[in-house]
């Protein structure tokens, strides 16, 4: 029982952490249409576009260890 108490509690913290990187990744694509209103788009896109893609594959190589498909 504490075996799969415990198996439990890792994979409602790994859900947390997915849902964080979720968030993060939803930010960042808010952030863009910000800047895309306001002559500063251009110093912080190619940044935040870099920061988006690793949260994304962060997020795709955990995903991938519970299903059957592989990161992109």
């Amino acid at each position: 029982m504490h075996h799969v108490l415990y198996s439990w509690s890792e994979l409602v913290e790994i859900d947390k952490h997915c849902q964080h990187l979720e968030d993060a990744i939803n930010n960042i694509d808010e952030l863009v249409v910000h800047l895309q209103k306001t002559d500063n788009q251009s110093l912080y896109s190619s940044n935040l576009i870099i920061l988006k893609n690793e949260l994304s594959n962060q997020l795709e190589e955990i995903l991938a260890q519970f299903t059957n498909r592989q990161p992109k």
